[in-house]
């Protein structure tokens, strides 16, 4: 009974999350979720791209995992807890199963299949004690305090990334995908709106502190890639083009995703029209035909977050 009651209320909440969306948005999503699975199906009936996408989904799913809030409650209130989360990321895997099975993919179904039963008993134990690496994180300055916080928070997973992307750099496709892992969490840096004071603390008008924080977004997050870069340009210097082309459209959607948290901007709070048009960011990602509708977006909310904080930035707008 506990856990029918756990799967009605996954039900509710994904219920919730596409109210959220708006009439208007829906049959949007709807199209961007269609035409990426047609991707996602092209992608599998292919054996030179089948292996990537499988390891895409073991990230996604262990991220998921690694950073569930909920993994102790589980514990103390549901029987038999790790068969729960099996089955919850059976049901979320499902589509991604259903076409590995369709084009008889039975090397990476059988493994996706195992992993599935593992990864319920992989957490992240914490500790007290601070690491040689957090020391390095420390020197950033405290203008950048999301990625402080950011990186220090998922270094269990950004360490790792940076020894396979090394380790397989020989491979075309490592490194790219590796910096795609690297941007989703970035992504997840920017979740929630940080207290008004800190802000304030700049003491800059609304139009220096968004050049300010979109500057310092960019040249961060091209510092923390550089060196997997470097590594691809020794290997793969003829696909230069490759790597620049990667890293301009993820810098753009840095830029994007930074100006639609400020033009939805709440102190300390997470605006769902934000969760929902960052999201769009991260479909263009799949659908490129969708970045030119960023970028107009992109010059719509540059204006908008201006004129959002300036309601809180304007004793020092010159």
């Amino acid at each position: 009974m506990m856990w029918i009651s756990l799967f009605q209320l996954r039900l509710k909440q994904l219920y919730r999350i596409i109210k959220e969306l708006g009439a208007v948005r829906i049959p949007f999503y709807l199209i961007g979720f269609l035409l990426g699975y047609r991707l996602l199906f092209e992608f599998i009936s292919k054996e030179e791209t089948v292996q990537w996408v499988t390891l895409g989904f073991v990230f996604l799913e262990l991220m998921i995992q690694l950073k569930r809030a909920d993994l102790t409650f589980l514990k103390s209130h549901v029987p038999n807890s790790k068969f729960y989360l099996m089955g919850e990321y059976f049901l979320f895997s499902l589509p991604f199963t259903l076409l590995l099975l369709i084009f008889h993919q039975w090397y990476y179904f059988l493994a996706h299949t195992l992993y599935l039963f593992i990864l319920p008993f992989l957490w992240l134990p914490k500790s007290d004690k601070s690491s040689i690496l957090n020391k390095y994180i420390n020197r950033l300055s405290s203008e950048n305090f999301e990625w402080k916080a950011g990186i220090r928070k998922n270094l269990y997973l950004i360490v790792p990334l940076y020894f396979i992307g090394i380790i397989g750099s020989i491979y075309l496709g490592i490194v790219p995908v590796i910096l795609l892992v690297l941007w989703l969490i970035c992504f997840s840096f920017h979740e929630k709106g940080e207290p008004i004071t800190y802000i304030i603390a700049f003491e800059m008008s609304a139009k220096d502190f968004i050049l300010m924080k979109l500057s310092k977004q960019v040249t961060l997050f091209i510092y923390l890639t550089m060196p997997l870069s470097l590594v691809f340009l020794i290997f793969h210097y003829e696909e230069w083009f490759l790597l620049i082309g990667i890293l301009s459209v993820l810098s753009f959607l840095n830029i994007y995703i930074l100006l639609t948290k400020y033009a939805f901007y709440t102190p300390n709070n997470t605006s769902p029209t934000y969760q929902t048009m960052s999201g769009f960011g991260l479909i263009s990602l799949f659908i490129p035909f969708l970045l030119p509708v960023t970028l107009g977006l992109s010059i719509q909310y540059y204006r908008k977050s201006i004129q959002n904080l300036d309601f809180y930035l304007h004793d020092f707008a010159s």
